[in-house]
């Protein structure tokens, strides 16, 4: 890894590995080590679709990480059911008392995204953003400076 982050002029800060809770379940012992080394190194870790597969919140006490992903599936019906919301909520004051970085997946609309911000998530990833962008019209998304105001 220290190889490639050279040959790549990368800083390790820059990098951030995402890790699902599955990977945890599979070698807890060795995904720990790895992950501790990488963390060593200054690359950030972020717990992917946090919430679903083998959940269990010792990972949050275990794991060195940086980002708390909130899955997809705890948006999809956000701001609709309570449980939904509910979770989503648990989920960002989580994150935030831990000092860490709480990121939705899968926002798909504008609703979604305000109940996110009224929960105190301000970061956010999804569709009400943008589709999936090839690196050509990523430059010019960047360039138009094309984002959106929700507050």
């Amino acid at each position: 890894m220290k190889q490639a982050l050279h040959d790549n002029a990368l800083e390790p800060a820059a990098l951030e590995i995402e890790i699902t809770e599955s990977i945890m379940a599979e070698d807890k012992q060795v995904t720990m080590a790895t992950l501790s080394t990488l963390r060593n190194m200054g690359v950030r870790v972020a717990i992917d679709d946090f919430g679903t597969g083998y959940s269990s919140f010792s990972y949050l006490r275990e794991i060195s990480f940086d980002t708390l992903k909130i899955d997809k599936a705890f948006i999809d019906d956000v701001p609709g059911t309570h449980a939904s919301t509910a979770i989503m909520a648990g989920i960002i004051q989580i994150g935030t008392l831990l000092g860490k970085n709480v990121v939705a997946e899968g926002v798909a609309t504008e609703k979604q995204a305000k109940a996110l911000l009224k929960h105190g998530c301000v970061l956010a990833q999804g569709y009400f953003f943008s589709r999936p962008l090839s690196v050509s019209d990523f430059e010019v998304f960047v360039s138009q400076r094309a984002t959106r105001k929700l507050a």
